[in-house]
Order: C-alpha cells, then sequence, then structure tokens
C-alpha cells in the first residue's frame, strides 16, 4: 500500500510541475518574417566586410575565390563540393552525405532543374571558383518547403566548382 501511494504521489507530484512548465510555441513561418531573418542575415555579411551581389532572378551572392577558366552552360556535368545551412547556422545538407569519399557531388546541370536559386548561383561559377550562394525560398522551396526544409527557409550554399565537363 504505501509503495502505491508513493508512486501515485511522484505521478501527481511531477504532473504538478510539469503543468507549470510554459513552452513556447514555434513561430509560425512567414515570407514577412523570412524576408526580415534574410535583411538582417545580408546587413550582418556587410558589417563583417563581405562584398555581396545580387543576379537579376534575386539570388545572393558572395565570391570567395573566383576561379579560372569556363563557367559552365545547361547540360555540362559539374562536379562539386558544397554545405547547406539555414541563416541561423545549422546545417541541413553537405555533398558529403553522398559522397563520403571524396565528399564531391556530380550533376548535369539545369537537367533537371533543380531549385531556381541553386543553378542560378551555379552559372556563376569557374572552375576552381568558391561561392557563398544565399537563396530567398521563393528561388527554393517557397511556403511549401519539402523534407527538412521548412516554409519560407532562405537557404545558404558554401559552394566550390571542382570540375565542368562540357556537354557533347
Amino acid at each position: 500500500m504505501n509503495r502505491i501511494f508513493n508512486i501515485l504521489f511522484t505521478i501527481i507530484i511531477g504532473l504538478m510541475i510539469f503543468s507549470c512548465i510554459t513552452f513556447d510555441s514555434p513561430e509560425t513561418p512567414s515570407e514577412a518574417k523570412e524576408k526580415a531573418d534574410l535583411m538582417e542575415y545580408l546587413d550582418l555579411l556587410a558589417a563583417k566586410g563581405y562584398n555581396i551581389d545580387t543576379t537579376a532572378l534575386g539570388t545572393y551572392y558572395i565570391m570567395l575565390d573566383k576561379g579560372t577558366g569556363m563557367f559552365p552552360k545547361l547540360g555540362d556535368t559539374l562536379t562539386v563540393v558544397f554545405i547547406g545551412y539555414f541563416i541561423d547556422g545549422s546545417m541541413f545538407v553537405s555533398s558529403a552525405w553522398n559522397s563520403p569519399a571524396d565528399s564531391s557531388y556530380t550533376f548535369v546541370y539545369g537537367k533537371p532543374e533543380r531549385i531556381k536559386g541553386w543553378d542560378d548561383g551555379m552559372r556563376l561559377l569557374s572552375t576552381n571558383a568558391k561561392a557563398q550562394i544565399i537563396i530567398p525560398s521563393n528561388l527554393a522551396f517557397g511556403s511549401a518547403g519539402q523534407g527538412n526544409i521548412p516554409p519560407y527557409r532562405t537557404l545558404v550554399y558554401v559552394i566550390k566548382m571542382k570540375s565542368i565537363k562540357p556537354a557533347k
């Protein structure tokens, strides 16, 4: 009887303590919140001295190393090394996940089209170029999100172009 009382007492105390804890509900994603976060992120990068450019489509980028040689054309086979993260710094993908042996990712540029911002950023990279590509959600997965990408999330990739093999 004493044991049952102790178990019930522990459960009741636990429920009382648990009921006093408040949980912050996560903020509902929105385009306005994403834009505010993106502008804050870009301002932070600018304050650190980075030169941020923008493509006509609206992809932001920072050229870290210009590389040499040709630029990719649709249909070329590209080999890159990359890491993808959100502007809060949490990583969501890496080329090493695709190819642990050499950390590279090889694909045909524009066939099939990936997210618009990714394809837009690829055209900026010659062989051995390295850039930070900042893709607003409207050029990525938008309001729907996909997989481990929540809705209205800006994506940031640091990409190095290892090689460009022209299409035949």
